[in-house]
């Protein structure tokens, strides 16, 4: 086959993981595991892409990073500065709101940033924070500066508009003291006239008819404006008295010009943030980083995982892994997840083993570990060790596109062949084919099998791949690694039941099966379908005639 729709320099539209993979080794549930607790962190988490061959000067940072941060920080340590870190706000919008130089910071921006400031110095101060480094308290200490009160998240115009801004808080205290005593004399008068005050509005309302008599004598009566009768209350506006429009005008004045005062307080805090704007960037960047940081070790300590260790060379080594997703739904009822050790060195290795026997899981588990370790993540497992790759493809062989109506064959010859022209562009590479050709008939698919670990040997040392089947072929094939899953154990099998349903027999099955990986030696071929159709009920003349085959006889 030949690459005919990618070029060498599209190398970059092939993503490490494509779709298909991803839905295959339950990729989003692995992920959710990986919890950043600010905007900032979530961000990153959505746009982050993994490390890539060339890069692995600074994927080893990172790991380092993360395996000193294991080992300098507390499970204390992780939850208190989560903690914190779960009330910082988003700033970043109103940082870019201040590149358009006639913007002005409103009370409720500078909250936030008084917020963002005031719990990034308190991690910065915070010790754990200062083992980890990359905190400096200076960076925390001048941002606050601006903002004057430092001792609560709150913020008010006053903590930093001065001695004019508090002068002009007092004068509209004062008026709006004043003012108030008028009006509370106004109805005090009233009340005594007519027995009731205006309302907040100056409205005087007096029921009819019991109060007509009243209502005829107001309205002839100065400083009270008679605004209309009903068949229920006569209305009326109390007019301001001379002193009280005064008291009035005085408020006002003062409120205007404390607001004046508050705008130019708020722009000179405007100045001041835009000025340290790259600090203020740089700031989030932090916060991002801890707290990216403190999510791969709350993941690490979560899972019981590992650090990733690089390997000179495409070799990847596994030690009791485990695929947590997998592990999740096996816990839901009630079985364990056998951890999975397997050394895979580049070029083919061929796994075979009964169905349900867990050569599906193993491969998954491969890939999903080794995507962890890509985007330098902690990995579910005792240990972990291998390089970075290009491409991780997991292909199914079997299932039918119903969409475009491609039969189950059809299908999977599209999807070798859209991953073959990717790997003349992108490697190195892992990939895993689970039981390919199954879908055609079986002297076909078996010479399929073994034209596509030919090709991949061909590609040794770029491609480390591994093939799920149960061809015999493979197995004797030469410079391919052979494994098997372990499979049932017999004796699990021996003492019969009684079962009420074929539900019971196939967890009784389940219970029976090792998923431990062995290495075989070239030919083995594994025989344990008979054994399963037996304790499944298969009649006993098929089984009969199984064996006989099996044994090379023609008769029962």
């Amino acid at each position: 086959m030949t690459n005919h729709t990618l070029a060498p320099n599209h190398i970059d539209e092939i993503p490490v993981l494509d779709a298909a993979s991803a839905d295959v080794i339950l990729w989003a549930d692995i992920w959710r595991r990986f919890q950043p607790v600010t905007p900032y962190g979530q961000r990153w988490k959505v746009s982050v892409q993994p490390f890539v061959p060339g890069q692995e000067e600074a994927w080893t940072r990172a790991l380092q990073q993360l395996e000193r941060d294991a080992d300098v920080l507390t499970e204390e340590d992780v939850r208190r500065l989560r903690e914190q870190l779960r009330r910082v706000p988003d700033i970043e919008d109103t940082l870019s709101t201040l590149t358009a130089p006639d913007a002005v910071i409103q009370p409720k921006q500078a909250l936030l940033l008084k917020q963002c400031a005031f719990i990034g110095r308190a991690c910065a101060n915070d010790e754990a924070a200062q083992r980890m480094g990359g905190l400096p308290l200076s960076l925390w200490t001048l941002l606050m500066d601006a903002f004057g009160e430092d001792t609560s998240l709150t913020f008010a115009v006053e903590h930093i508009g001065g001695e004019a801004y508090q002068t002009l808080g007092r004068e509209v205290a004062n008026a709006a003291a004043a003012y108030a005593e008028r009006v509370r004399r106004r109805d005090q008068d009233w009340m005594e006239a007519v027995g009731r005050k205006p309302n907040r509005d100056g409205v005087l309302a007096l029921s009819l008819p019991v109060e007509a008599t009243t209502a005829e004598r107001l309205k002839r009566t100065d400083g009270v404006r008679w605004i209309k009768d009903t068949p229920f209350e006569s209305v009326f506006e109390v007019l301001p008295t001379a002193a009280m429009a005064a008291a009035a005008e005085r408020l006002e004045a003062a409120q205007r010009a404390l607001e004046d005062c508050a705008q130019q307080v708020m722009r000179r805090l405007t100045d001041a943030v835009r000025a340290e704007l790259p600090h203020w960037y740089e700031a989030v960047r932090q916060l991002c980083h801890l707290d990216i940081r403190l999510a791969k070790v709350q993941m690490l300590r979560s899972m019981s995982g590992c650090v990733p260790h690089q390997g000179d060379s495409i070799h990847i080594r596994l030690v009791d892994g485990v695929h947590v997703g997998v592990a999740d739904a096996l816990q839901q009822r009630q079985l364990d997840f056998t951890p999975l050790t397997w050394a895979v060195d580049a070029g083919v290795s061929v796994i075979c083993g009964s169905n349900m026997g867990g050569k599906t899981v193993a491969m998954t588990t491969l890939c999903a570990c080794q995507m962890l370790a890509q985007y330098a993540m902690p990995v579910p497992a005792r240990q972990f060790e291998t390089a970075l790759v290009r491409m991780v493809r997991f292909c199914s062989g079997g299932a039918t596109d119903a969409k475009s109506g491609l039969s189950s064959f059809g299908a999977e010859v599209v999807r070798l062949t859209h991953v073959w022209e990717e790997l003349q562009v992108a490697t190195p590479a892992l990939l895993c084919f689970d039981e390919p050709g199954k879908a055609t008939n079986p002297v076909e698919g078996e010479a399929l099998t073994i034209g596509l670990m030919r090709c991949l040997k061909a590609l040794t040392p770029q491609v480390v791949g591994v093939i799920a089947t149960h061809f015999a072929a493979p197995l004797r094939e030469l410079d391919v690694s052979w494994f098997r899953v372990s499979g049932l154990q017999a004796t699990a099998l021996e003492v019969r039941e009684a079962f009420t349903d074929a539900t019971d027999k196939i967890s009784r099955l389940e219970r029976a099966m090792r998923y431990t990986i062995e290495r075989l030696e070239q030919g083995e071929v594994p025989h344990e379908a008979v054994l399963v159709a037996q304790w499944m009920g298969a009649p006993e003349r098929l089984l009969q005639e199984t064996r006989a085959f099996l044994e090379g006889r023609t008769e029962p």
